[in-house]
């Protein structure tokens, strides 16, 4: 893993310290997998029918990193037809494990899509900015369809 530049490694003392290595090529990649494999993404998924008609669930560059955010910034987007005391059930319980409170976001297809196309500010940074598709595709969650003349 040395070799291929996925790991770095640094000697203190009489120690060999061993780090991801945030340049790695193909770190985002991995990333992903580990965001969707583990933790809240991998309890989203597991209880997917449990939560409801889910369409999306995105999660924010700022949470994936574990950044620090100001109080109206977006950890978790999700979208669809949600049972929100399942939701928060799952939630309230990482939020334990991460040790700080989760902001997340459910809309309906319908609003997610009216929002969407009005270029709504808090969608388009959830579209743009950087993101992890825990469920969904991100092919058809950016698509916009332009109005018909």
């Amino acid at each position: 893993m040395l070799e291929c530049g996925l790991l770095k490694s640094e000697q203190r003392s009489n120690r060999l310290y061993y780090f991801l290595n945030k340049r790695y090529l193909y770190f985002q990649e991995l990333q992903r997998i580990v965001m969707k494999t583990t933790g809240l993404g991998k309890k989203i998924r597991k209880f997917r029918r449990k939560l409801g008609d889910i369409n999306y669930v995105v999660f924010t560059g700022a949470f994936v990193n574990q950044e620090k955010l100001n109080k109206d910034e977006l950890d978790i987007l999700v979208i669809g037809a949600i049972v929100l005391p399942e939701l928060e059930a799952l939630i309230k319980a990482e939020e334990k494990t991460f040790g700080r409170e989760i902001n997340y976001a459910v809309l309906e297809n319908e609003e997610f899509e009216f929002r969407k196309a009005r270029r709504d500010p808090f969608i388009m940074e959830a579209m743009y900015g950087v993101r992890v598709m825990i469920i969904g595709d991100e092919l058809e969650f950016c698509h916009r369809e332009l109005p018909t003349i």
